[in-house]
């Protein structure tokens, strides 16, 4: 009886603590570490563009992830280069205010206003590499599928970046790009020729149509697929790298 009561007592205290439960928070303290470096090191591997591209679907709901108060996700193309852009256009604006000093103030204001045309009509950005502007131009509002015949939009927004740097007389390089989908038609074989054919043809109305210097033109050249701006990984991301860049180099002052 004795021994019978002495086990009862026992089974009725508490209970003995399970030594591994810390094991459940350390795994979870883990998962969330790695989900961590995994989403640093995604984005340290995004295009910047890309990376605002993807805060802007938050845009209004998501306090400080702001970046255009455009939304939804299509208007975005049209109006991105508004805010991220902004200190580029400026200073590409007052490159070429600098350049036409000889002209008239109402002059220099009108070909101004013709660089912003230009962009809003073609879904163009205007970026700053180094001593360069890079004036690009998106192949979807330039030409049609495997065509290096301009659209009637192309040549408006040629005709109002032309008619703002008449005055200009920094030198130029036309870039072609496509992406990594293989074309094979009777006039372009591959992308080489596809490409190097748009930038051409935009070379060729900026001289033949609108009476800029040729001296002015270093070169047209077509590259493929083989400078990208993102991978192709995607139709969006392959159709920001179909398009046409018009690199503009600034004269050096006299002098220098």
């Amino acid at each position: 009886m004795g021994i019978s009561r002495q086990k009862k007592k026992d089974s009725g205290g508490e209970p003995e603590m399970d030594v591994t439960v810390w094991m459940v928070t350390f795994a979870d303290l883990l998962s969330l570490l790695l989900t961590f470096f995994v989403l640093l090191y995604a984005m340290k591997t995004l295009d910047n563009q890309v990376l605002k591209e993807m805060f802007t679907a938050f845009s209004g709901g998501a306090g400080p992830l702001w970046f255009t108060d455009r939304f939804p996700m299509e208007r975005m193309h049209r109006d991105y280069f508004v805010a991220p852009h902004t200190l580029s256009i400026k200073q590409f604006l007052e490159f070429l205010e600098e350049e036409g000093k000889q002209s008239s103030t109402a002059m220099a204001a009108i070909n101004v206003k013709g660089i912003e045309e230009a962009l809003l009509l073609s879904q163009g950005t205007i970026r700053k590499k180094g001593p360069k502007f890079s004036v690009t131009f998106p192949n979807r509002t330039m030409f049609g599928p495997s065509s290096a015949t301009l659209t009637p939009t192309a040549m408006t927004a040629l005709d109002r970046l032309a008619d703002a740097m008449q005055y200009s007389q920094s030198k130029l390089v036309i870039e072609g790009h496509t992406d990594d989908l293989p074309v094979d038609t009777p006039r372009f074989p591959s992308n080489w020729e596809l490409s190097a054919a748009r930038a051409a043809e935009v070379m060729r109305y900026l001289t033949e149509v609108k009476g800029l210097d040729s001296r002015r033109i270093l070169g047209a050249y077509g590259y493929a697929d083989s400078r990208p701006v993102v991978g192709n990984i995607s139709e969006s991301y392959r159709a920001r790298n179909r398009r046409v860049e018009i690199v503009v180099e600034q004269t050096p002052p006299e002098g220098a």
